[in-house]
C-alpha cells in the first residue's frame, strides 16, 4: 500500500514539474521586458542550402525560396511591434537557453534511435541581445523529441512561430510564389 501511494505521489509531482518547466507552457511571459536595442533576429529554412528562405532584422532583408525559379529578395522595414512579438518569442520558449545543435542525432539519447527523414527542412535562428549573440542550428527531426526534450520543444515551437510571422509580413506575400517547391 505504502508503495502505491509515494508511486502516485511521485507520478502527480512528475506531472506538476512538467507543466511548470516548459514543455506545455503556452502563455508568454506576462511582463516581458522591453526589447534590447541591439536585438536582432536572422531566421533561415530551407531544403536547399543554395536557396533559403531568410528574415535578418539587423540588415533589414527578407528571402524567399522560388524552388524552380530561385530566390526573391525585399527590403523589410520591421515595425517595433514586429520586433517585441519576435523578442517575446525569444523569452517564451527560452532560446538564449539552448546550447547545443537539435537534430534527432544530436537529441537522441540512444544514437541508434535518431529518426531519419527526406526531404528534410533545416533550421538557423541567430540572436543578438545585450551584447550576446546565438546561434541555434537544427532540423525538422527534433520533432519527434518534443515530448521528451525541453529544448527540442522551445525549438520546434519557435521555429514554427517564427515562420508564421514572417509567412504574414506584407514584404514575404509580395515576393512571387515558389515553383514547383514547398512553400
Amino acid at each position: 500500500m505504502t508503495k502505491k501511494l509515494a508511486a502516485s505521489i511521485l507520478c502527480l509531482a512528475l506531472a506538476f514539474s512538467l507543466a511548470g518547466c516548459g514543455i506545455f507552457r503556452g502563455a508568454a511571459p506576462e511582463n516581458t521586458p522591453a526589447v534590447p536595442d541591439d536585438f536582432s533576429l536572422r531566421f533561415s529554412w530551407w531544403y536547399d542550402e543554395t536557396q533559403k528562405n531568410i528574415l535578418d532584422t539587423q540588415t533589414g532583408s527578407i528571402q524567399k525560396d522560388l524552388a524552380s525559379d530561385g530566390t526573391a529578395s525585399a527590403e523589410l522595414r520591421p515595425e517595433p511591434d514586429f520586433l517585441q512579438r519576435l523578442y517575446e518569442l525569444v523569452c517564451k520558449y527560452r532560446l538564449t537557453d539552448i546550447d547545443r545543435e537539435m537534430t534527432s542525432q544530436e537529441l537522441a539519447d540512444d544514437k541508434s534511435k535518431a529518426v531519419s527523414m527526406i526531404p528534410l527542412e533545416h533550421y538557423e535562428i541567430s540572436v543578438t541581445l545585450n551584447g550576446r549573440s546565438l546561434l541555434i542550428c537544427g532540423d525538422q527531426t527534433a520533432v519527434y523529441h518534443m515530448t521528451s526534450d525541453e529544448d527540442a520543444a522551445n525549438f520546434i515551437n519557435a521555429v514554427t512561430s517564427v515562420k508564421k510571422a514572417v509567412t504574414e509580413l506584407p514584404e514575404w506575400t509580395a515576393l512571387p510564389p515558389a515553383n514547383g517547391g514547398y512553400d
